[in-house]
């Protein structure tokens, strides 16, 4: 008898095709289970290679032994002239149709991984956000080295959790998006499949000691790239994971938070919108906005936006968060004021009370808290609503920004100095009124040539900026500059130097010691303490 048909005979081939299909589906279910469990990467990896080291000893296995009535037997030990032993023939025939009708059935309605899956779309976003969406695609490796896929697959992973903390932002999950990895699709193909509005793609290519990222964010809607940039590092063993931090923190700040690229193509849309077609998130665009110009105009927008939002949808924290915010400024900067019967500074601290009770982990809900608590005078709670806020998201160039000002404000500069500096490193372009912390560090430790500086820089958009330029002329004996200055200072606060140390504590939070030290400057320049 030649091999083959011994082979036939004793069911070799019959195992050969059960196993696979068998091994075919367990991978199947594994590649599900995978992400569905959240199961390690090397788990479906681990499932392929136990299946492949099994196939040759399955059919070791179907050589040696036979399917019986009896049940299992050694070959040779088979009487074959028996008719029960066809009968059991025919079972394994049996279960090999029935699992080749299982596969066709699996392979015809299990879902697909590509362009008209709609499995992405449905499980994996970020819930309850009315912002704008976003799928970051996995970076490439363009080293033309494996061993680097490591460096770009877990910056993509540090991508997608930093821009996770922000919570006006849809962030697609990873595994929504591996079907695209590595393909050239149209951005616009992939947003449709995903249902996501921007695709963030990515590219790293180390060469020697040096590493260059490239970012692509597009408009899926519009086909169209709305930002792009490249970072070149050093890249050395001991710093490799601070290396991928700062990159992520770099790239992230770049796209989210109120200044990044997602605001700015956000805004665009939003600026064409007429105010009977505003939506949730139109109005925290109108606040960002705000943010960038700082003008009473743009503030009164984005307030009367935010009422009839939160008016309208009483659990949106998102729209009680940013309005909180508002309200501090409305009273911070004496911004669009209503009746005195009206307390800007009270309302605040009861719409971010309610804000935070909405959503304890939202970081707008938290900052605003802490400005509202320190303009209160409760600089101790301030300080511990700020410290929260920034754990949230610890690298939010405005939070790390507003938090670190009015930490530093009320003497905590131990806190609040090192927020501000990252909040520079973070930035692209910081805004002015950063340096307002730096300013009364150098001021309060009597390094009056440094705090000159920071104060040349300042702009705050009120009585401040000159207030702080003064008072260090005056601490350095230039008079003539201090004068100038506090001109300039008079045209936007009537008043005493007395009545400036006053608002300097209740509308800025600062510490007494700190303001009595501005007025100290203020009074060397010799003039009178009122414009009467």
């Amino acid at each position: 008898m030649s091999i083959f048909k011994e082979l036939k005979r004793r069911n070799v081939f019959k195992v050969a095709i059960a196993y696979i299909i068998v091994s075919w589906l367990l991978l199947q279910v594994s590649d599900t289970l995978v992400p569905a469990l959240h199961l390690p990467e090397w788990f479906h990896s681990g499932v392929a290679f136990v299946l492949i080291i099994g196939f040759p000893i399955a059919l070791i296995f179907a050589w040696a032994y036979e399917i019986t009535p009896e049940g299992l037997k050694k070959e040779k030990d088979v009487d074959h002239s028996q008719p029960g032993t066809r009968t059991a023939n025919n079972k394994l025939y049996f279960t090999i149709i029935g699992l080749l009708v299982a596969s066709l059935t699996v392979m015809t309605f299990w879902p697909k991984a590509g362009l008209d899956s709609p499995s992405p779309q449905t499980d994996s976003k970020q819930p309850d956000s009315d912002g704008p969406s976003i799928a970051v695609l996995s970076f490439m490796n363009d080293s033309g080295d494996p061993d680097q896929d490591y460096f770009s697959s877990g910056l993509t992973d540090d991508i997608i959790t930093e821009l996770s903390k922000y919570p006006e932002l849809v962030v697609f999950a990873r595994t929504s998006t591996p079907a695209y990895d590595g393909r050239s699709l149209n951005v616009s193909d992939i947003g449709a499949a995903l249902d996501a509005r921007y695709i963030l793609q990515g590219s790293v290519r180390k060469a020697g000691e040096r590493v260059r990222v490239s970012v692509q964010l597009s408009d899926a809607l519009k086909g169209k790239l709305v930002w792009g940039d490249n970072y070149q590092r050093d890249l050395t063993a001991s710093d490799l994971f601070s290396l991928q931090d700062e990159l992520t923190q770099q790239v992230v700040n770049a796209i989210a938070g109120s200044y990044g690229a997602l605001v700015r193509a956000e805004l665009a849309d939003t600026r064409r919108k007429p105010p009977k077609h505003l939506d949730s998130y139109d109005c925290v665009l109108r606040t960002f906005e705000y943010l960038h110009v700082h003008d009473s105009l743009h503030h009164l927008k984005a307030r009367d936006c935010l009422e009839g939002v939160v008016e309208f949808d009483p659990d949106y924290a998102d729209g009680w968060a940013w309005l909180a915010y508002l309200y501090a400024d409305e009273y911070h900067h004496r911004r669009n004021e209503r009746p005195a019967s009206y307390d800007s500074g009270d309302r605040a601290l009861e719409v971010a009370e309610r804000a935070v009770n909405l959503d304890p982990a939202n970081q707008v809900s938290r900052g605003a808290l802490a400005i509202a608590t320190i303009l209160q005078g409760d600089h101790e709670r301030g300080r511990i609503a700020a410290y929260k806020a920034v754990e949230l998201n610890p690298n939010n160039a405005l939070w790390l920004g507003l938090l670190g000002n009015w930490l530093s404000w009320t003497g905590d500069f131990e806190h609040g100095l090192p927020m501000v500096k990252k909040a520079i490193i973070l930035n692209l372009n910081p805004p002015p009124w950063l340096h307002l912390a730096t300013f009364l560090e150098y001021y309060h430790k009597g390094q009056y040539e440094a705090a000159l500086a920071e104060a040349r820089i300042i702009e705050t958009g009120d009585f401040r900026t000159p207030a702080l330029l003064a008072a260090v002329n005056g601490q350095l004996g230039r008079v003539l500059e201090a004068k100038r200055a506090l001109s300039e200072m008079r045209m936007l606060f009537q008043g005493s130097f007395d009545d400036i140390k006053q608002e300097l504590i209740q509308r800025n939070g600062f510490a007494p010691e700190l303001a009595d030290h501005i007025v100290e400057g203020l009074r060397k320049t010799g003039s009178e303490g009122s414009s009467n």
